[in-house]
């Protein structure tokens, strides 16, 4: 189940049960940094099937943000049961 919490700094954040897609959408607001918005799209009993789901999403996608800059692009993410993420933040930079 879906559920709006905290995080540990307090800000405002969403969880899930169960494995979970995540899409953090750009703001449209162009600045030094931009901000994203973000909403669990679906829940998933397994990690496989959510991250299925998130390629699938990905692929919805795809030719929207061809059209901006990388920084302003849309992100997905497959993130494990209880796993907190912030409604509204920066762009995450990926680990290599």
């Amino acid at each position: 189940m879906i559920q709006d919490t905290l995080s540990k700094h307090q800000a405002p954040a969403l969880t899930s049960d169960q494995w979970h897609v995540v899409h953090a959408q750009w703001d449209g607001l162009i600045g030094a940094e931009p901000h994203f918005s973000r909403t669990i799209v679906s829940e998933h009993a397994d990690r496989s099937k959510a991250r299925k789901a998130a390629e699938e999403l990905l692929h919805q996608v795809a030719s929207q943000m061809k059209l901006r800059a990388l920084e302003q692009r849309d992100q997905i993410f497959v993130r494990r049961p209880d796993f907190k993420s912030l409604k509204h933040a920066k762009r995450t930079i990926r680990r290599k």
